[in-house]
């Protein structure tokens, strides 16, 4: 799969970061999630989505649904989880019913995403 640009942008962004000791992933990765979110928030160029999506990807929180994420979302309409009508909002609404294991329905909803496109849809 390709490294998309805005990825390559953010590793570009961390990567000093990291190397200067400024962040500390094992420090980071003990953290909750607020404080997580607080500390990452501070970098610049690191927005919300990409604090989501290292929670979610890389940390496994068990309670996340990144509703920015497009593929996930084209995977709900897809499989006509929510109306075809629905907004960002009726989809967070739709998730919350798998709370608190909203990442394992987005673990689920990920490959189908992915099949969606290799057929096309």
């Amino acid at each position: 799969m390709l490294f998309q640009q805005t990825k390559a942008t953010g590793s570009k962004i961390l990567a000093p970061e990291i190397i200067s000791g400024k962040l500390n992933l094992e420090d980071l990765n003990s953290l909750s999630s607020e404080e997580i979110r607080s500390t990452l928030i501070k970098i610049t160029r690191i927005g919300h989505f990409t604090m989501v999506m290292y929670l979610l990807m890389s940390l496994h929180f068990d309670h996340i649904f990144p509703p920015d994420d497009l593929a996930t979302v084209k995977s709900v309409y897809e499989l006509e989880l929510v109306p075809a009508t629905a907004s960002k909002e009726d989809i967070i609404n739709f998730m919350k019913k798998f709370s608190p294991f909203q990442s394992v329905v987005n673990y689920i909803l990920f490959p189908c995403s992915l099949a969606l496109v290799l057929l096309g849809l």
